[in-house]
């Protein structure tokens, strides 16, 4: 706007649309990620600031496409600058509004990248408290019958038939129980059976042995008669 020669207006007139063209596409690429109030703010004064600035430079090269370099160099200097500083001014704030909401989010991701670590570490101390209690829950499950199998067992082994052993599960310890309770049932059945074999065998043997006494009073008694006789006979 400012040179003397014409040609170097239409020299940057190319360039000059081309980056209009790119800012503009660049500006609708901005809208649709604005999120806070602020932004929405700023970025609508900013657009309405650009129009400004657009409308008075074209103006500028209208004129100086003319030939009407003096007042191309009074619209410029009263209008065109004045709107370009307010223009960048404004895209000023609109990035310091951006990189403060950067600095806001990297420290909220911060923050949050702390808690989830204690989250995760805490979380972790209960996945091993709660394994360890597991653990503890299952050995306790699989040793307590067993324990208790062992002692009915050695019970047996002693001889005491008397243990009233309870099946309280239907996995393998408590079929293992219930087989020692059929076995302890079972011995229990034998040893009645045998006793009361022996019991009756005791009474024959009982009666036996009175039997006995009584046929060797007699043959005692025959014995002493037959002495009498023969005493009589050699009389």
């Amino acid at each position: 706007a400012k040179s003397t020669d014409p040609v170097l207006a239409s020299f940057f007139a190319k360039s000059a649309s081309e980056s209009a063209k790119a800012t503009t596409e660049l500006i609708k690429k901005i809208e649709s990620l604005l999120e806070t109030t602020d932004e929405k703010k700023v970025y609508a004064e900013l657009v309405e600031i650009r129009k400004i600035y657009m409308t008075n430079r074209d103006e500028v090269a209208k004129l100086k496409a003319a030939g009407k370099g003096e007042e191309a160099q009074k619209l410029l200097e009263s209008k065109f600058i004045p709107a370009a500083e307010m223009y960048q001014k404004k895209v000023a704030e609109f990035l310091a509004i951006q990189r403060a909401s950067l600095d806001e989010k990297a420290s909220s991701i911060e923050k949050a990248d702390k808690a989830s670590r204690i989250q995760l570490g805490a979380l972790g101390a209960i996945v091993v408290i709660f394994g360890l209690f597991a653990a503890w829950w299952l050995t306790r499950g699989i040793t307590r019958p067993l324990r208790e199998a062992v002692k009915v067992a050695e019970t047996v082994a002693a001889g005491n038939l008397s243990t009233h052993i309870e099946v309280q599960s239907k996995d393998e310890t408590g079929q293992l129980l219930q087989a020692l309770r059929n076995m302890n049932d079972s011995l229990k059945n034998i040893v009645g059976r045998v006793r009361t074999g022996s019991n009756a065998l005791a009474t024959a043997a009982s009666e036996i042995s009175a039997g006995n006494q009584d046929l060797s009073s007699r043959t005692e008694e025959q014995a002493s008669s037959l002495e009498e006789t023969a005493s009589s006979m050699e009389e």
